[in-house]
């Protein structure tokens, strides 16, 4: 970097670099993040400093071109979340065809309807033996025996 170009750019950092850290940090609630959008900023700045001195006000440029970078940033770990959240999602999809799949298709008719409706409640929505018990009308004992004689259908038949 020539004399005059360093001069230009270390003015131009000093001027606005710690605003940009300030904005970022209180954007993102992250410093490593913040530094990194800032020297991204810098970056951009150096590798066109011509075109941002020749403009009427080069602290102006350098905070748009810093905002368009903040922009992006926020779009990306959007982008991120939202992958995430969908990975969440699946467990609830996988119910959601459970759902919709008759007992016959889900065992392939190994245990009777009321069987699989009693398994999956228990196994995959978190039902007690208790809850069960009152829901059906019956003794806790009795949804258990049902529990266990469908376990053993269903490996017998995988055997």
């Amino acid at each position: 970097m020539d004399r005059n170009r360093d001069r230009l750019f270390n003015n131009l950092y000093d001027r606005t670099a710690a605003g940009m850290m300030r904005y970022a940090k209180a954007s993102f609630g992250d410093e490593h993040l913040a530094e990194d959008i800032v020297q991204e900023t810098f970056l951009v700045v150096l590798t066109t400093l011509e075109d941002v001195v020749a403009k009427p006000n080069p602290e102006s440029w350098a905070w748009g071109i810093f905002k368009n970078i903040v922009k992006r940033t926020r779009t990306e770990r959007y982008k991120i979340s939202k992958r995430l959240m969908s990975i969440d999602d699946v467990n609830t999809d996988a119910l959601q065809v459970i759902d919709e799949l008759s007992p016959d298709i889900s065992l392939g008719g190994v245990i009777a309807d009321e069987d699989f409706t009693v398994l999956k409640k228990l196994y995959l929505e978190g039902y007690t033996y208790k809850d069960l018990a009152n829901d059906y009308g019956i003794s806790e004992s009795a949804i258990g025996m049902r529990v266990s004689r469908a376990k053993e259908k269903f490996r017998n038949k995988l055997k």
